[in-house]
């Protein structure tokens, strides 16, 4: 049950001074005048994000009744793709415009980690419900460094039009498909999540059965598109049996009332010459604070925020019904969650996606 606003409101009042009394400690070797100054500013902050627009405006909106501080909120409407936010940081590093980022995947926030573009931090909201970043059963949802944190996930699927074909004809999964008389699409890997799935096949298979499973899937037709949505649509209008997508492209296609349905893979042994079931795919949303921004206890406020089991609900009660990561909601969505025992957290990083992209374009360049 959610909490009434005022609770709430009072509770992120008292966050934002405890925030903000550790920001200053942090920073109480700086002349007394430029935090005079600092504190006569209009409390704002900056926020780079490559999620859903209608879900970030929510969120972020959200935040502000709470806090009172405002979010310049930098989207898709200002650069279209993950990569085209994460290079605008990269760019930005020595004098950064941004104070937080929040991305609907974790490759893009693993490269600006790399990059040394986010900076350190311990997360007491993560630390609330986790009983201790040092807990090794949730080590898949932050950065060994504490640069980043991961919250609200999506799954991988294979969406199917069911007026055309039955759940069972997908039990095979991947694989199945491949040897199969099934066309499928999916969207070109080397933006977005379709990399990071193909990477986890990889990393699961290895090159060889990797390689197999591709050439066999080009030789059934598998037709490329320009993202997960596209593939969606595809399987809808028949263009394709299945897909590989994300769950919230399903949903929307859903929405629309379109004939598609998931399927969630589970773990298993494939079959001679034919590579395993790898399971179900998690990609969650990651949050990063980025050093030396503009307006610092702001951004840790918005981070933390992020992180909250309301931002969770948030998000798995939105169009995109996201997965929280905490066991206490899981239970209250377990309807758009894969099966018990089927889900798969890679940990992998963006030289993981190097070598399976480069199969993937000499197979399919050929």
């Amino acid at each position: 049950m959610i909490a009434p606003v005022c609770r709430r409101t009072r509770a992120w009042r008292a966050m934002l001074l405890v925030v903000a009394g550790l920001v200053v400690a942090a920073c109480s070797k700086e002349p007394s005048g430029e935090i005079e100054q600092a504190s006569s500013r209009p409390l704002e902050v900056v926020l780079y994000s490559s999620a859903d627009g209608d879900v970030a405006r929510l969120v972020a909106a959200r935040f502000e009744a709470r806090t009172g501080v405002h979010v310049r909120l930098v989207g898709d409407t200002e650069a279209t793709k993950t990569t085209g936010l994460v290079q605008r940081l990269i760019a930005e590093k020595d004098r950064p415009r941004a104070d937080v980022w929040w991305s609907s995947e974790q490759m893009g926030t693993m490269r600006l980690a790399e990059a040394d573009v986010l900076e350190s931090w311990e997360s007491m909201e993560f630390g609330a419900w986790t009983g201790g970043v040092e807990e090794a059963q949730w080590s898949h949802l932050r950065d060994d460094e504490r640069r980043w944190y991961a919250f609200a996930a999506r799954a991988r699927v294979l969406a199917y039009n069911s007026q055309k074909i039955e759940a069972s004809a997908l039990a095979g999964g991947l694989g199945g498909l491949a040897d199969g008389r099934f066309t499928i699409g999916l969207a070109r890997p080397h933006f977005g999540t379709t990399g990071t799935h193909l990477a986890a096949l990889y990393a699961h298979g290895g090159e060889k059965e990797f390689r197999r499973l591709l050439l066999a899937l080009k030789e059934r037709g598998a037709r490329l598109y320009d993202g997960n949505a596209s593939v969606v649509r595809a399987v809808a209008t028949g263009e394709v049996a299945a897909g590989l997508t994300d769950t919230d492209d399903v949903w929307s296609g859903q929405r629309n009332n379109w004939p598609v349905e998931p399927v969630f893979a589970r773990a298993g042994a494939g079959e001679p010459g034919r590579m395993g079931e790898l399971g179900t795919v998690m990609i969650p949303n990651t949050v990063g604070i980025v050093r030396s921004g503009p307006n610092r206890a702001d951004a840790r406020l918005l981070a933390e925020f992020l992180l909250s089991e309301e931002v969770e609900r948030l998000l798995a009660e939105s169009d995109s019904h996201n997965i929280p990561t905490r066991p206490v909601l899981r239970s209250e969505f377990q309807k758009w969650a894969p099966p018990a025992g089927a889900e798969v957290w890679p940990r992998l990083t963006p030289r993981d996606l190097e070598r399976p992209l480069a199969i993937f374009d000499e197979v399919f360049s050929n």
